[in-house]
């Protein structure tokens, strides 16, 4: 198993954990430096099936309409995952982090929480709800987004990647067309694994829900999520934070499934803050 990090900055450790199928460049770089600039070290990396670590492409693609019927089974799970980032740590010499996950990552995050609270320094899961196979399905057009067979060019990957950013920002969310395929081009030539994003979900699938398991999460979380988003539904949201004890919970208006650089940006500022209230409370 190899894993493609980056570290930037001296300070405090934050380990910052992408969604399904993105790669360490989705944290936008001025996202990053201006972290840095507040006094963090980021670390940022493409989990295992994306980017540039380790593929698991000999385990073929799973059947995700079977895993969805209870049918077949996952080349991983969301602890294999979470046991990534672990090593991750261990690689790096941290003992402790704050752990800020979007989507995908934010499962990532409760499960580092619960199983390895003493490397959990505080917690901060986007638009993500608990950990495993969830409650609810996606809007249709989350899905049939998600679903759609790859594009056989350069061209036609970016407009498919630009599409399912469409359609993850929600109805009547502000969409930035022009930034979207930016991001599109820039990662897809980096790396393009479908069938990793593939395998990746499945993991989640193949985790049972764990959203009774929360209550034991001890470290100082927030529960970041946009009213619009159509993959993982608001309630879940709701619900995790609901589910852990003392959770701060951050609704964000017009605001789908994403994190758009500008709202990225401002939510600088409530992550730091909540920083400082952890430390002074621990």
């Amino acid at each position: 198993m190899e894993i493609e990090y980056e570290r930037r900055g001296a300070g405090t450790p934050l380990l910052l954990i992408g969604g399904l199928g993105s790669q360490l460049i989705s944290w936008d770089d001025r996202f990053c430096d201006i972290l840095v600039a507040r006094g963090y070290s980021v670390i940022r990396y493409d989990n295992r099936d994306s980017g540039l670590s380790s593929s698991f492409d000999q385990l073929g693609v799973p059947d995700l309409l079977g895993l969805l019927l209870h049918r077949g089974r996952a080349p991983y799970l969301l602890g294999d995952m979470t046991a990534d980032a672990i090593g991750l740590l261990d690689h790096l010499g941290v003992d402790r982090a704050h752990v800020l996950g979007l989507s995908l990552g934010g499962m990532i995050g409760q499960l580092m929480a619960l199983r390895h609270p003493e490397r959990v320094t505080s917690m901060v899961a986007a638009m993500s709800g608990p950990p495993g196979r969830p409650t609810a399905m996606p809007s249709p057009a989350v899905v049939e987004a998600l679903l759609s067979p790859p594009a056989p060019d350069f061209d036609g990957k970016v407009d498919r990647a630009v599409e399912l950013r469409r359609a993850l920002a929600g109805e009547g969310a502000d969409f930035d067309d022009r930034e979207a395929r930016r991001r599109a081009e820039a990662q897809i030539t980096r790396a393009h694994r479908p069938a990793g994003t593939m395998r990746q979900a499945a993991a989640v699938l193949a985790t049972p829900n764990l959203l009774d398991q929360l209550v034991e999460i001890k470290a100082p979380t927030m529960i970041v999520h946009g009213e619009l988003d159509p993959l993982v539904p608001f309630a879940s949201g709701v619900a995790a934070a609901a589910a852990i004890h003392g959770a701060e919970f951050v609704p964000l208006a017009g605001v789908g499934h994403d994190l758009p650089p500008a709202v990225a940006l401002r939510l600088i500022d409530r992550i730091s803050d909540f920083h400082r209230s952890a430390a002074i409370s621990a």
